[in-house]
């Protein structure tokens, strides 16, 4: 980043302008994105890859993609199997950077006839950062960014290293990744490191190297075996989350040490006073503000209540406000969805709940169609 000084006044202080990096992250792959229209991004987990043999899904894209997502970090993706690569893709409408970051996932060796040399044009004429992981590095071009030569890849049992402290890799000097599981037929990428720093090794291979292309540009390379190594690895998702940050300069995203998400499902809803299998009275004001309320309010929590505001009243054959609603069910129960209503408010005046819906009905909402005429069904049937 760039700091710019200017001065206000004659008596005022000196105030710094800090030029930053785009907080946005370029995604490049190859032909890992199976949806020719680039608009669903899943792996068919239902043919999981096969270590040994080769064979199957590699999912390391879709994973990254999960992962800055869960971040919150923005991304853009460009497809190399459809496109190729030109300087404005980095750049905005003032010709500025665009991007902070590059994180490179294409695989060259199933891409022919590309010229990569637009790359070297973002990276060292436009300051943006690249990360680049695994084996997708046999261009010479992505090689002179990172400061290495590639050598070759092949399959190894021993685990990564970390054998330097640098910001990537604080608190993990001296540890394995990772640090339990060991997979014997994990593929390991052999470089010899040029003119980069290396952090982490996998016996006498580099597999995590950082260099300082300018003072505001960085490099990074990740290896590890690239199907496995965010499925399973915690830690690279760490490592990954971390290079971002050092290539940008800073970052803003989110993190979920201890959280957990707190939901209940379908007040107001028609259901439990219909149904055999799912039947359960209303929730009174008073066992919501003891059962619920108190506990939030106590370990200062939150729950996210999904509400269903629309109740199927057989009386009336109208979908009513729930809330308006005091019956006994054919089971015997009784439901005061009223005295519901006022505790969810009560909940939500008092910052322990946040009010989702779930729903009109939790039902088709037209009743009368002829293919299944609700109102008038039996309580052991349809209804």
């Amino acid at each position: 980043m760039t700091k710019v000084q200017s001065k206000q006044s004659e008596n005022s202080e000196h105030v710094w302008h800090i030029d930053l990096k785009p907080y946005r992250v370029l995604i490049i792959i190859g032909d890992q994105w199976k949806d020719p229209d680039s608009f669903v991004v899943k792996c068919r987990w239902n043919i999981p890859f096969d270590y040994i043999s080769g064979k199957g899904d590699e999912c390391e894209f879709q994973q990254i993609v999960a992962l800055l997502k869960s971040w919150c970090i923005p991304f853009d993706i460009i497809r190399l199997d459809q496109n190729d690569l030109k300087i404005e893709d980095f750049l905005d409408e003032n010709m500025k950077p665009r991007y902070g970051c590059i994180l490179w996932d294409a695989d060259q060796s199933r891409l022919e006839n590309r010229d990569y040399s637009v790359l070297e044009q973002a990276v060292a004429d436009y300051g943006i950062s690249l990360i680049a992981i695994s084996d997708r590095i046999k261009d010479p071009v992505i090689c002179k960014l990172l400061g290495l030569e590639y050598l070759a890849t092949h399959a190894h049992s021993s685990m990564i290293e970390v054998n330097a402290d640098h910001f990537m890799t604080r608190g993990m000097t001296g540890a394995t990744i990772p640090k339990s599981k060991i997979f014997p037929y994990q593929k390991r990428v052999q470089i010899k490191a040029m003119d980069a720093n290396v952090i982490a090794v996998q016996g006498k291979f580099p597999q995590m190297t950082v260099k300082d292309i300018s003072r505001d540009t960085k490099a990074v390379w990740i290896g590890g075996d690239y199907s496995i190594m965010f499925d399973w690895y915690p830690e690279m998702r760490k490592l990954l989350r971390r290079a971002i940050t050092w290539c940008i300069g800073y970052s803003i995203y989110k993190t979920y040490p201890d959280t957990v998400i707190m939901a209940m499902d379908d007040p107001g809803s028609a259901q439990n006073a219909y149904l055999e299998h799912w039947h359960y009275p209303t929730l009174s004001k008073t066992e919501i503000m003891e059962r619920m309320i108190e506990p939030l309010k106590k370990h200062n929590a939150m729950m996210v209540i999904n509400v269903c505001p629309g109740f199927a009243d057989v009386e009336t054959k109208k979908i009513i406000p729930s809330w308006t609603k005091k019956i006994v069910d054919h089971f015997g129960s009784s439901h005061d969805y009223p005295s519901t209503k006022k505790g969810i408010d009560e909940g939500l005046r008092l910052g322990v709940f946040e009010i989702q819906s779930h729903g009109w009905t939790h039902m088709h909402p037209d009743l009368r169609y002829s293919s299944c005429p609700w109102w008038d069904a039996d309580e052991e049937g349809e209804k």
